[in-house]
């Protein structure tokens, strides 16, 4: 069975676990957080790059989407996840988008609210760049360097050709522990948690360490 075919059978199991549960056995959410990221291609070396060269760096996750619960200790998930990274100094700018879509599985292990998840994800990451004046400042003073050696300098200075553009689309995996306070009530509730997420994108993978407040309704 390929990851495409798995994610249609978690997602027809939640719309079956759907029609059977009743209406308190429904739980909408949405979260906020921030996350740690670790890219697998060249990103990872520019934002390393920028951040030394005094980019404000900003990240903020979110995430929307829907649960049922089968009974006491287990509920299926589905929804949707962003993580925006972004690099800001002066008028330059890096930001980089990831999107994915989910469906998983929550279970409490009689700990009170709680639990923990493993979630199947499938999407991409999209880059948008602004740092001409970076680079053309870069390359002007490896062209001064050159004028006065014979030889070619720091070849690997050159301007890079940075243009927008998206990532393959890719299948991973998420992996969550939370503390889910909607335990003890069907009202609104918070919930607390972590996770770590896997995209690979077709050649490399991103790396997501995330936390996260929920509110579930």
């Amino acid at each position: 069975m390929n990851k495409k075919q798995i994610f249609v059978l978690i997602f027809s199991l939640f719309v079956l676990s759907s029609i059977f549960a009743s209406k308190s056995d429904f739980q909408f959410h949405w979260s906020i957080g921030t996350a740690a990221i670790s890219y697998g291609d060249e990103s990872k070396v520019l934002v390393n790059t920028l951040v030394n060269d005094d980019f404000t760096r900003m990240v903020l996750s979110g995430e929307t989407g829907l649960s049922a619960k089968l009974d006491k200790t287990v509920r299926l998930v589905a929804g949707g996840n962003l993580v925006f990274d972004s690099l800001l100094k002066g008028s330059q700018s890096v930001f980089f988008l990831d999107y994915a879509v989910f469906g998983g599985i929550r279970v409490y292990p009689n700990l009170g609210g709680l639990n923990f998840g493993l979630e199947y994800n499938t999407g991409r990451r999209s880059n948008f760049y602004n740092l001409s004046e970076v680079f053309e400042t870069r390359a002007s003073e490896t062209e001064k360097l050159e004028e006065d050696s014979s030889e070619e300098v720091f070849p690997e200075e050159k301007t890079p050709n940075y243009e927008n553009n998206s990532t393959n689309w890719g299948n991973g995996f998420r992996l969550i522990a939370e503390y889910d306070f909607s335990y003890y009530t069907e009202g609104l509730a918070p919930v607390v948690g972590i996770s770590y997420r896997r995209m690979p994108r077709g050649g490399f993978a991103d790396n997501f360490f995330s936390f996260y407040f929920r509110l579930a309704f």
